[in-house]
């Protein structure tokens, strides 16, 4: 196989990924607009809440984990600049 050839085959192989990419892809409109008049097809659309009063994970401080940080370096301004 020449490298003109190997060089067109991977050009075209791009391309074709790129499309194939790009028409995977639907739009959050048209899928917000279907929620919103009710044409999805079990009726229970996806809602998601990115308002700050959403319900968020909270964990504990774990001891273990906290030991494998490195310690913070202290931030005053008591060194002089040179």
């Amino acid at each position: 196989m020449t490298a003109h050839l190997r060089r067109s085959t991977v050009a075209l192989s791009l391309a074709t990924a790129a499309l194939l990419a790009l028409g995977a892809c639907s739009s959050s409109a048209e899928i917000e607009e279907e929620a919103r008049t009710g044409d999805a097809a079990d009726g229970a659309a996806i809602s998601v809440n990115t308002s700050p009063e959403q319900d968020r994970i909270h964990s504990t401080v774990d001891p273990a984990a906290v030991a494998l940080l490195p310690r913070a370096r202290s931030t005053t301004a008591s060194s002089g600049s040179r």
